[in-house]
């Protein structure tokens, strides 16, 4: 079969070992992916992953999730909504920023994804997401660091 195919038998056995080596990495890309609600992309994952010890590279990272077919849920910009804003609040967007940045998540990551729930469910949902936002989510702009141990850091 090697010789119809034109390949040696090291490259054949290389091929096969290489297979399983991945293995590992990947159920824990999954696992990571799953437990983040599917919002943690390639670079996130990566962070993690650092964290708990593994050295692995980020586009290693990549290709695997592409293998997976696992892709982040990223919001899509709204460039039409900003434009707006500046018209009616001149200047007053560098006040509001930090807020609207983080309901604007909110919104994406948790009201779109969990819809229809009772007032008890997503006032457990919103302290949950308050939570993973300032102690979980690692942002690259604070160091791959989450808000709350970013400003002890500052401090």
């Amino acid at each position: 079969m090697c010789k119809i195919a034109g390949i040696s038998k090291s490259t054949y056995y290389r091929i096969l070992k290489s297979k399983d080596r991945d293995k590992e990495i990947k159920e824990e890309i999954r696992e990571l992916y799953f437990r983040y609600n599917g919002i943690y992309g390639y670079r996130r994952i990566t962070t993690v992953m650092k964290r708990k010890g593994k050295n692995i590279n980020h586009k290693k990272v990549y290709r695997l999730m592409k293998e997976l077919e696992l892709f982040a849920r990223i919001r899509k910009k709204n460039y039409i909504r900003k434009a707006m804003m500046k018209v009616q609040f001149k200047g007053m967007l560098q006040d509001n920023g930090p807020a609207e940045n983080f309901f604007s998540h909110f919104k994406e990551k948790m009201v779109k994804i969990n819809k229809e729930k009772t007032k008890e469910e997503y006032k457990k949902l919103i302290e949950e997401y308050i939570k993973f936002y300032n102690e979980e989510r690692y942002q690259a702009r604070l160091k791959n660091m989450a808000p709350k141990k970013s400003r002890s850091h500052a401090v």
